[in-house]
């Protein structure tokens, strides 16, 4: 086996083992229900081996060669609190200008866990609902990794459980509803790509119940699921068994596969499946089981790493030393792209994306830029600025979790960096305004004794009348709730808030910290799909969800606080965009 491992690790492939495949979208928190509808991608059984040596079995810690710690205290040795302020080095001709309306303060760093002795490199970070799975592997001819399960707490990360394996690398660690996924490769089968899926309680890594299957390829890059079928993408050749494997997400057994060269990526979008190809360079679209169409991007680097991510609309495509490129989702029409920065080494390559409101980060290997619209409705962004991180062994992946920026740095362990700008930016929007038409509230913890503030108020469209409750009437305390039928279900991307609009300096009731639900019943809420703050504006302010779009038919906004400090609550007009669910 160990020779095997030498054998494959030198023939050619060295550098794709030890990439690291990064994510920068969450997948949805509230999964695809539709799921039963799908028909399996098609395989291309031409290209199938009729052998399968890829069968899931039930696994243990022992089999794996791993290990479990939950020891809270012991973790978080690893963490280390910092206020530092993040400077930004102004590029371009509208750099100076706005970059200096952004403020960056790096409030934690994690260092890297320990594998076999020796520091293991931060690979790639999945976020939901607050909870942070980060991905490990090792550089060269070794394979040892960790996956990390972290949580953020207003401006506290705690690492709160670990699993490190002695033999396998994690490329990609993806955390939803109750189970943890890895892909990676690994020198316990003569088949190195290699995927698990293990049981998570809380936060926390489960020591029964896991499971594994080793697939085609060198290396399982990324991972994804709808909690019905899991989606697997590997790479080095089809020669060798690359390509996309389904999985059922129950019994983790392989049901389809689908021959590709060298896939870099996987995103599930509520009913279709996206898949990015280095060679050819494409990106295809599943849909319903079929291919829907495939579009062509900018090649990226041959044994690089790559990823995408879906903000609305768009795709935002890593393209190695292509830079950025944007296409619409629904057609792959391309709309935009951004370049890097004039005179760039030649080893700086575009990895990694994150879109928050109208400011792109882009991981580009050796740091981070910031890119922007050169105007506003324009797909045409330009780099303005590169944070200066200091002594960063790497940068692999960057993903927004509320203000937050969570770096995975290689070596350099996993940075969060807290975002603050004046205003609120602007967002590429997914999907339409919602009719308010027929929405109507259900049910309030708290109303206004005049009838002209009452909950209606909220959704009339009408944006010079608003709910207000004044603390002088209210007979109970934050949090406030109101559950409003949205008449039919939506997948939802954005929520909208406005103040009222009555008089310019009157804030009295302006939400500050708030939470929101969506619920297919109006009875099971789950947990919030979005929690955050809004600021001190007369303005629209719009909340663009990382994980892309949550299904529902009921709203529940509950606000936590008022803009100052009192316990009036308000609001002019609250809108969500987003659209039907067929």
């Amino acid at each position: 086996m160990k020779a095997f491992k030498k054998l494959t690790r030198t023939f050619a492939f060295i550098l794709l083992l030890t990439m690291s495949y990064s994510c920068t979208q969450e997948e949805d928190i509230n999964p695809s229900n539709d799921a039963d509808s799908e028909e399996p991608i098609d395989e291309d059984t031409s290209d199938m081996d009729d052998t399968d040596d890829s069968s899931s079995t039930d696994s243990s810690l022992e089999m794996m060669n791993a290990s479990v710690t939950n020891d809270v205290t012991a973790l978080n040795e690893r963490v280390t609190v910092s206020n530092q302020e993040v400077k930004i080095t102004a590029m371009g001709a509208r750099g100076g200008r706005v970059t200096k309306n952004i403020s960056l303060k790096l409030i934690g760093e994690v260092a890297s866990p320990k594998v076999n002795g020796a520091d293991v490199m931060a690979t790639s970070v999945s976020n939901i609902n607050h909870k942070i799975a980060v991905s490990y592997n090792t550089a060269g001819a070794t394979y040892s990794g960790a996956a990390v399960l972290m949580s953020l707490q207003n401006d506290e990360l705690i690492i709160d459980s670990q699993i490190t394996f002695e033999e396998s690398d994690v490329s990609h660690a993806l955390l939803t509803n109750g189970f943890l996924y890895l892909a990676g490769a690994s020198a316990l089968s003569d088949q190195p790509a290699w995927t698990a899926k293990l049981p998570v309680n809380g936060n926390t890594i489960l020591t029964e119940g896991i499971q594994q299957n080793f697939l085609g390829g060198f290396v399982a890059t990324s991972i994804a699921t709808d909690n019905k079928e899991v989606f697997v993408t590997t790479g080095a050749g089809v020669s060798f068994g690359s390509g996309l494997y389904q999985l059922d997400a129950s019994d983790f057994t392989e049901t389809h596969y689908t021959a590709m060269e060298d896939l870099r990526w996987v995103h599930h979008d509520h009913g279709k499946v996206i898949v990015q190809n280095a060679s050819p360079s494409e990106a295809i679209v599943f849909e319903n089981g079929q291919e829907s169409f495939r579009f062509e991007y900018a090649a990226p680097t041959k044994e690089s790493k790559a990823s995408f991510d879906l903000i609305g609309d768009y795709v935002f495509l890593a393209s190695g030393q292509n830079g950025v490129q944007i296409h619409e989702k629904e057609t792959g029409t391309l709309v935009g792209d951004i370049s890097l920065p004039s005179g760039s080494a030649t080893d700086l390559n575009t990895n990694s994306v994150a879109v928050y409101g109208d400011l792109i980060f882009i991981s580009n290997g050796q740091g981070v830029y910031i890119a922007t619209y050169s105007e506003e409705g324009s797909l045409m962004p330009e780099i303005i600025g590169r944070l200066e991180l200091g002594d960063f062994a790497s940068v692999n992946h960057v993903v927004f979790v509320d203000n937050k920026l969570i770096i995975a740095s290689g070596l350099g362990g996993v940075k969060v960096i807290a975002l603050e700008i004046q205003g609120v930016p602007p967002v590429i929007s997914g999907g339409q305004i919602l009719d308010k038409s027929d929405w109507e509230v259900v049910q309030t913890n708290v109303d206004s004794k005049n009838e002209n503030h009452d909950a209606d108020r909220l959704i009339d469209g009408n944006l010079n009348t608003f709910w207000y409750c004044d603390d002088a009437h209210l007979a109970t305390t934050f949090p406030y709730e109101v559950e409003i039928d949205l008449g039919a279900e939506y997948w939802v991307t954005e929520f909208r808030y406005l103040a009222r609009q009555d008089f310019p300096t009157m804030y009295d009731g302006a939400i500050k910290d708030f939470k929101l639900y969506l619920s297919e019943d109006g009875d099971d809420w789950g947990v919030p799909i979005y929690e955050g703050a809004l600021v001190k504006t007369k303005d629209k302010q719009i909340i663009a969800f990382e994980y892309e779009s949550v299904k529902g038919r009921y709203l529940k906004l509950v606000a936590l606080s008022e803009v100052n400090g009192m316990s009036d609550v308000s609001g002019a007009e609250i809108d969500l965009a987003g659209t039907p669910v067929d």
